[in-house]
């Protein structure tokens, strides 16, 4: 067993030196001795101790009163804590564990009886510690999840964002194509034959336009290839315009992706509506392919702070699997509404609600398990992650649904810890 740091707290200088023999001969026991409870909590608040024996009836500041102190310190929620009393009254017993004290010793009391209850508090030291390391781990484990659902949620962030420019750029091919076609249907040897026809007769040219029957046609097909012209001219120019377009469509994906690519950091002021937009705009392309309307409404609330590299991931998730219950349903009109709204006085919300497939009631009680998934080929991780991302900002998420073809509607809520600047 690991050095116990041990306080005997009393004011009895006997029984200091009885208390003080005892845990000696415990070789696992590191002791302090102290006569003021005051001077304890000070020494516990630099050092924490492991187990405390302490005296009920002392000058100053009683056992009791000091057990409540030692219980309200952030070091003071783990130590065993022994009270020695002359009490046995069962009223008297029941304040000693009311004031935080794990066990007590009536006085007076048997060596035999101080060993037995040394080592039920010895015991539940152990177990303290065992729980303590317990829970560091489980914080270490949770915390490499946190990582690896940051992680995955950035990378399938980055996956849909190639997806995105590699449908504009499908898009982009096809209109350059089109646009080239219109170019080679520009067939300039008609003019190219009128000039030299013209230049040909460049010293007579009054007489030969006056005299010449082709010179009745030229007319015309001068009026006719100029209008030809101007159509093709026209579609050309359309095709450039939607071409710039979708150019300014992979710049924008790009940009909202390079703009939280890789960002870390402490919570810092964060405007949900502007993150909002950059998840939208990771979506973009995939919305507007399916027909999908966006319905924005969103209250004048104040900026969270808060992580947005754990925000985004979240909301790009929540928007992509609203966008697939809305194509893989019926709906003629595909739509997904978006509020931003104060819950309460500490808290914003952000609704995301589709009128897609829904959610049957044995689904919604298991949408946020690790694995699970009615997706082919779906791995589960998304909406365990993004629940795991909420929870580790103080956060939460839930899922309702009225059934299978009721839409659903998923609810992030985050701490406000407002600050002056609204949305």
């Amino acid at each position: 067993m690991h050095s116990i740091r041990t306080l005997i707290l009393d004011d009895d200088l006997d029984v200091c030196r009885l208390m003080s023999l005892a845990v000696a001969k415990r070789s696992h026991a590191e002791v302090e001795v102290l006569q003021a409870a005051t001077q304890a909590l000070a020494a516990h608040e630099e050092q924490p101790f492991d187990l405390m024996i302490v005296d009920w009836m002392m000058p100053g500041m009683d056992g009791l009163e000091f057990c409540r102190r030692v219980r309200s310190l952030p070091t003071g929620q783990h130590p065993v804590i022994l009270v020695v009393t002359s009490c046995s009254d069962p009223s008297d017993l029941e304040a000693v564990l009311a004031s935080g004290a794990n066990d007590y010793l009536a006085k007076p009391f048997e060596q035999a009886q101080l060993a037995t209850r040394l080592a039920i508090a010895e015991r539940s030291v152990a177990a303290v510690a065992e729980r303590e390391a317990a829970r560091a781990e489980a914080d270490l484990l949770n915390q490499r999840l946190l990582d690896v659902a940051r992680k995955i949620g950035m990378a399938e962030i980055a996956t849909g964002a190639l997806h995105n420019v590699g449908n504009v750029l499908n898009s982009v091919n096809v209109a350059a194509s089109i646009v080239g076609d219109r170019l080679a249907e520009f067939d300039a040897c008609h003019v190219q034959r009128v000039a030299d026809m013209i230049k040909e007769h460049s010293s007579d040219l009054a007489a030969f336009l006056a005299s010449d029957g082709r010179c009745e046609r030229l007319v015309d097909f001068l009026d006719q290839y100029c209008s030809h012209l101007s159509s093709q001219q026209q579609q050309a120019q359309q095709e450039i315009r939607q071409l710039i377009e979708r150019i300014d469509h992979i710049k924008q994906i790009i940009s909202a992706q390079q703009s939280h690519a890789g960002v870390t950091g402490p919570a810092e002021p964060v405007s949900l509506a502007d993150l909002i937009e950059d998840a939208l705009q990771l979506n973009i392309i995939s919305l507007h392919k399916h027909g999908v309307e966006v319905i924005r409404q969103f209250d004048p609330v104040p900026q969270v702070m808060t992580e947005k590299s754990k925000v985004l991931p979240i909301l790009v998730n929540l928007i992509k699997n609203a966008k697939e219950a809305l194509t893989s349903s019926d709906q003629p009109s595909k739509k997904i509404w978006i509020r931003v709204l104060a819950k309460d006085d500490s808290v914003v919300r952000v609704e995301i609600e589709d009128n897609g497939v829904g959610i049957a009631p044995d689904v919604a009680r298991q949408v946020f398990n690790y694995g699970f998934t009615t997706k082919p080929g779906g791995h589960g991780f998304g909406l365990h992650s993004s629940a795991a991302m909420a929870d580790s900002l103080g956060g939460g998420l839930l899922a309702k649904s009225d059934g299978p073809g009721q839409g659903a509607t998923f609810i992030l809520d985050l701490p406000l810890q407002t600050t002056a600047i609204t949305v």
